[in-house]
C-alpha cells in the first residue's frame, strides 16, 4: 500500500475496524439465545469482516494487537461457523425439500433431521465451552483495548490529497482482485467444490473491500458489490449442497450397517426423496451459477471493475 494515507482513507479504516468490533462485542451475550440464531451469523460476519479489516489497514491498528487478534479470531470463527453451518443445513433442509408425496417419507426425512439437529447441539456445547474457556475473556478484553487504540486521521502533508485516496483505494482493491481472478481461472481449469469455495471466498473479501468504501464510490462500488454478493449467495448454497448430499449418504450407510432391515425400510424412501430434492436444486443453482459466472465475464463488468481500481 501506498506509503502516504489520505485522512479520509484513515479514518474509513478505524471506522470499519471499530463498527466490526462493536458487532461483535453486541452479539456477545445472544450467541445461545435459541429464538435469535442471527447472532451466531452476524458474529460470524463481524469476525469474518474484521480480519480482513486487520490484515489491510495495517496503519489504523497497533501492530502486535492486531496480530493476535488475528490468531483469537481465527480460533472464535471456527467455533461459530460449525454451529451457523449446522443452522444453515438444517434451514436448507425446511427451504428446499417441501412436502414429499408420500406419507411414507416423513420417517426418513425426520431421521435426517434429527441427526442433523444431533450435530448441531454437538457443535453449541463446543461453542458454548470455547465461551466460558479464559482464553475467550481474554480475546474479549483484546478487542476492548482494540477500539480503543484504534488510530484514524493520518499525520502526512499528503493526508488531504484525493490523488492519495484513489491510490489508496487501488492498493487496497488492485490484489483482492488479482486473487479473484486467479481463483476464478483456478476453477476453470479444475471445475470441483474446492475451487469453486476458494474463489466465494477471494470474492468474499474483494466485496468486503467494496462494500467498506462505497461512500466514496458510491455509484460504482455498490452495483459491482452486488453481483459479487449475488455469485456469494449462490456458491454458498452450491456449497452447502455439496456437504449435505455426502452427509446424508454416510447417514444412510451407517443406518443401513447397524438398523434392523425392516426399520431401515421405513426410512429408505424418505432419504431417497431428501437425495432427488438436492439434485433438482443443484441444477437449479448450477443454471443461476452459469448466469452470474456470464455476468462477470461480460465487457461491462469487466470494465466497471478496472474503473473501481483506477487510480486516475
Amino acid at each position: 500500500m501506498s506509503k502516504s494515507i489520505s485522512s479520509a482513507f484513515a479514518n474509513q479504516a478505524a471506522e470499519i475496524i471499530r463498527e466490526q468490533v462493536d458487532e461483535i462485542l453486541e452479539y456477545r451475550d445472544q450467541l445461545f439465545n435459541e429464538d435469535n440464531i442471527e447472532a451466531i451469523h452476524q458474529s460470524r460476519v463481524g469476525v469474518n469482516k474484521l480480519r480482513v479489516a486487520l490484515k489491510f489497514f495495517h496503519s489504523a491498528a497497533p501492530k502486535k494487537l492486531a496480530a493476535t487478534l488475528s490468531d483469537e479470531l481465527s480460533w472464535y470463527k471456527d467455533g461459530l461457523a460449525a454451529v451457523r453451518d449446522s443452522d444453515v443445513t438444517l434451514e436448507l433442509m425446511r427451504k428446499e425439500l417441501g412436502d414429499p408425496p408420500y406419507a411414507q417419507d416423513f420417517a426418513g426425512i425426520e431421521a435426517i433431521v434429527q441427526a442433523l439437529q444431533n450435530e448441531r447441539a454437538g457443535h453449541l456445547q463446543e461453542l458454548r465451552d470455547l465461551c466460558n474457556a479464559p482464553r475467550f475473556d481474554n480475546m474479549m478484553n483484546e478487542l476492548g483495548q482494540l477500539r480503543k487504540k484504534v488510530r484514524g486521521r493520518a499525520a502526512n502533508a499528503d493526508a488531504e490529497d484525493p490523488e492519495v485516496l484513489q491510490r489508496n483505494l487501488r492498493d487496497l482493491l488492485e490484489p483482492l482482485h488479482a486473487r479473484f481472478e486467479k481463483q476464478r481461472q483456478k476453477l476453470v481449469d479444475s471445475f470441483e467444490p474446492l475451487a469453486m469455495h476458494r474463489w466465494r471466498i477471494a470474492a468474499k473479501k474483494f466485496r468486503y473491500a467494496l462494500d467498506f468504501f462505497e461512500e466514496f464510490r458510491p455509484e460504482l462500488y455498490p452495483e459491482l458489490s452486488k453481483v459479487l454478493h449475488d455469485l456469494h449467495d449462490c456458491t454458498g448454497e452450491l456449497h452447502d449442497m455439496d456437504v449435505l448430499g455426502p452427509k446424508v449418504e454416510t447417514l444412510s450407510a451407517h443406518w443401513k450397517m447397524t438398523k434392523p432391515p425392516e426399520e431401515m425400510a421405513q426410512l429408505e424412501t424418505g432419504i431417497e426423496w431428501v437425495l432427488f430434492r438436492l439434485y433438482v436444486r443443484r441444477r437449479e443453482l448450477m443454471r443461476q451459477f452459469y448466469g452470474i459466472w456470464a455476468t462477470l465475464a461480460s465487457d461491462k463488468f469487466q470494465e466497471q471493475v478496472q474503473e473501481a481500481i483506477s487510480a486516475d
